[in-house]
């Protein structure tokens, strides 16, 4: 497979995705949740017995999905950055974080 094919499969990959989830979905994440996303489909690349198709698809979706974290201008902020909210509602009752 030459690296033009792989990239092609990487954009399919990458509509396909999009199609799915669209951008507003992806802006809301935070880098703990791409994070997240990447770890569950490089987990799912290994299988017992070992399958080839399932490992290169696999894969191919961990690629598609960095692409669609360096799509992103910026991230949502985690709970802890200095960009989020100042209060953070638990239980019904605000606590200041740091405002």
């Amino acid at each position: 497979m030459t690296r033009e094919d792989i990239l092609i499969s990487i954009l399919n990959e990458r509509s396909y995705q999009d199609n799915k989830w669209g951008a507003e979905f992806d802006n809301l994440n935070t880098p703990n949740d791409w994070v997240a996303y990447l770890a569950a489909y490089v987990g799912k690349a290994v299988t017992l017995p070992w399958n080839r198709t399932e490992f290169r698809k696999r894969v191919l979706q961990v690629a598609a999905i960095c692409f669609a974290i360096l799509e992103r201008e910026d991230y949502a902020p985690r709970h802890y950055d200095p960009k989020a909210p100042a209060i953070l509602t638990t239980g019904g009752k605000g606590l200041a974080l740091n405002g």
